[in-house]
């Protein structure tokens, strides 16, 4: 399920080290909304590391929007 799946985003965000997750939703989508705020949750209390969750409505849409996020993500990541 969901939690498995989780577990398993977490471990691989361990096993390399990850400073951070980038998490990609479709907007709406009743399985990524609330995994993300699950993984979200998870990742900063378990290994204190920040997910940044980037909305799609369709692909390729908003992309200048999610490279300014993306680059303030990152520049916080380096902090």
């Amino acid at each position: 399920g969901i939690i498995d799946l989780i577990d398993l985003w977490l471990d691989l965000a361990k096993d390399i080290k990850a400073d951070g997750i980038l998490f990609s939703k479709s907007w709406g989508c009743r399985f990524t909304t609330p995994a993300f705020k699950i993984l979200k949750d998870r990742a900063l209390d378990e290994l204190s590391i920040p997910v940044l969750g980037l909305d799609f409505y369709t692909p390729g849409e908003n992309l200048g929007q999610v490279k300014t996020r993306v680059e303030a993500f990152i520049e916080m990541i380096k902090k």
